[in-house]
């Protein structure tokens, strides 16, 4: 890869050769702005080196304004490279996305750069020919705090850019190495490699010629910084500005402390010369130029720059999908480019239209009802229509009895909120019967996503009592993998609020003994499956009840879900005999067989009859 990046060096010797009318100063756009799109892998153990989506935006920030030399890195010095970092907006199947994504793996605290590149690189990769990777992890062992391969990488497996997470979280001093890194992908070397050699500066030390000859690899006082080599006037030509005064040019200088592709104190970096953006430009208008095509700019979502916005693409979501009468609802605009305008319309609801970013609607009828919205820029506009999107129910009673062996109930609602895998109907196990419901962890590691699957809303205004249960099956992928969870919670009020009434994680939630890394956990006896079972009661006479299953997975093993059930629990009364006594059949009604508890107060002798009335 090195020899291919000298190679491109001398190849490109000519466009960066001031005496050459085809030099690359004259090919660039006065004021042109080059957009390259941008996915940052976050590696990180579950504990240590998960950085957060603002955390990385805040970093990808600090690099754009370090590259735009501005406010934050003394803009009296260095220049503006033109090049702009945009956090992709579509994934390589063009799916909505941050431009970034999650991976927990243990390598991330323990990841050693000489044998550890290719494996993490494995973990998360998409089209290095149409995107700048970044990978943060949490450690990297010995003294390195990040580094990157340069063009002559490009679009291979190993292409891209690693750093420690610290280093992309959005502190000015510390996103200096990322910065450096950066340098590196667009072709920079260091401006101490080659040492003082300088007959031909666009050959010689680091092939550039105003970064002055640097023979150190341990930096000095950023105020006083040290003169490592008295070749600088060498080479006599137009090329080189520090030729001697007496050529018109500055002379020897000291060593260039503030260039970013220095070695020695954060703290002084603030600079990229005139001639380091020219390599940079000239390596994404050559060598990296897939990277920068309008096609893939458009098909990552980053073909408009920030002065003039992309035409919006408008997408919704709603917090319920399934409500009762009466009910209000929340509407969260999803839409990528920014947008100035909204404009909705919900069929059925109250109010009907609406010009808020997020608004509320109320819905006081049964039925299915579409919602519309429309943003709008100085772009463009979008529209998107769902129909039968809203769908207001009248809650029924009791029981309920899914086993999973067709298609997933209508009036039972998925919430994916990353898009990628989610619950799903499988036969290829199951408790009972010949299919189950499965959350695969294993096969869609996005890691601390929230997947959710709701029941039917329920009626127990007529029940004095109520019980939940549910087969489940789970082993832990391994002793680093332990935060898969799954969660249930119970709304007495149609969704509105919540209440977490079972959870378990990790090795209380396996089912099975022993670690399984390698393949995906498919359960193969009943032995393998536990049952849980929840008294309900507290939410006896409510008319709005709902029930959900929450799976947080941690890129560790699927979850297995059968059997789901509630019953209902109605009082009877007793006999007008003068005793103290109670009854109840559960469940009511029922199908294939009931229980009935009685409770005396009196030791008496006691028959009863059940009529099917």
């Amino acid at each position: 890869i090195r020899a291919r990046h000298a190679a491109w060096l001398r190849e490109t010797r000519d466009l960066r050769d001031v005496n050459n009318p085809d030099n690359q100063l004259s090919k660039i756009e006065a004021n042109a702005i080059y957009r390259v799109p941008l996915v940052v892998h976050v590696i990180h153990d579950g504990a240590n080196g998960n950085l957060t989506d603002a955390e990385v935006q805040a970093g990808v920030a600090l690099l754009n304004e370090a590259f735009a030399n501005g406010q934050n890195f003394n803009p009296s010095r260095g220049v503006d490279v033109e090049i702009e970092f945009c956090l992709a907006e579509r994934d390589p199947m063009g799916n909505v996305s941050t431009g970034i994504v999650r991976t927990n793996d243990p390598i991330s605290s323990t990841f050693n750069k000489d044998t550890d590149d290719g494996t993490i690189k494995n973990l998360s990769r998409w089209d290095p020919t149409r995107y700048v990777h970044i990978y943060t992890v949490a450690n990297i062992q010995g003294s390195v705090a990040g580094y990157a391969y340069l063009p002559g990488a490009h679009g291979s497996s190993v292409d891209g850019i690693v750093v420690e997470a610290a280093y992309m979280k959005g502190f000015v001093h510390d996103i200096k190495v990322t910065v450096h890194e950066m340098g590196h992908y667009l072709g920079l070397r260091h401006t101490w490699q080659g040492g003082c050699t300088n007959n031909d500066c666009l050959m010689d030390g680091d092939g550039i010629c105003d970064t002055p000859p640097d023979n150190s690899q341990t930096g000095s006082p950023c105020a006083t910084p040290a003169n490592t080599c008295q070749t600088d006037d060498d080479d006599l030509s137009a090329n080189n500005p520090f030729r001697p005064i007496a050529n018109g040019g500055l002379g020897d200088q000291p060593d260039l402390e503030a260039d970013y592709m220095d070695y020695g104190d954060l703290n002084c970096y603030e600079v990229f010369t005139q001639g380091q953006k020219d390599v940079m430009i000239a390596s994404l208008t050559n060598i990296r130029s897939s990277l920068i095509t309008p096609q893939n700019l458009a098909s990552t979502g980053c073909q408009c720059d920030l002065a003039l916005p992309c035409t919006p693409i408008a997408r919704f979501e709603a917090d319920e999908s399934y409500i009762c009468p009466g009910q209000m609802v929340h509407f969260r605009d999803l839409s990528s480019g920014p947008a100035t305008s909204w404009s909705w319309f919900f069929q059925g609801g109250s109010p009907s239209t609406s010009t808020a970013q997020n608004p509320v609607a109320t819905y006081a009828s049964s039925g299915a009802f579409e919602v519309t919205l429309t943003i709008s820029n100085g772009a463009g506009n979008d529209t998107e229509t769902i129909t039968s999107y809203i769908n207001v129910v009248n809650p029924g009673p009791p029981p309920i009895a899914e086993g999973f062996e067709s298609t997933l109930p209508l009036d039972w609602v998925v919430s994916n909120e990353d898009g990628g895998g989610t619950w799903a109907v499988t036969d290829t196990t199951a408790h009972t019967g010949n299919q189950c419901l499965t959350m695969d962890n294993f096969n869609f590691p996005s890691d601390g996503s929230t997947d959710e699957l709701s029941t039917r809303i329920v009626d127990l205004s007529a029940f004095t009592a109520a019980d939940f249960s549910f087969d489940y099956a789970y082993q832990r992928h391994s002793f680093a993998f332990t935060y898969d969870t799954l969660s249930v919670f119970i709304s007495s009020d149609c969704g509105t609020n919540w209440n977490m009434v079972w959870s378990k994680g990790g090795p209380i939630l396996s089912t099975v003994t022993g670690n399984n890394f390698f393949s995906r956990f498919v359960p193969t006896s009943t032995s393998d499956w536990d049952h849980a079972n929840l008294d309900m009661s507290a939410y006896a006479g409510a008319s709005g009840v709902k029930i959900k299953f929450q799976n947080i997975g941690h890129s560790g093993q699927s979850v297995y879900l059968d059997n789901v059930n509630m019953s209902g629990v109605v009082g009877t009364d007793g006999p007008s005999n003068g005793l103290d006594w109670r009854m109840q059949t559960a469940p009511n009604p029922f199908r294939d067989h009931f229980q009935v508890n009685y409770t005396l107060r009196t030791k008496t002798s006691v028959r009863f009859s059940l009529y099917d009335v």
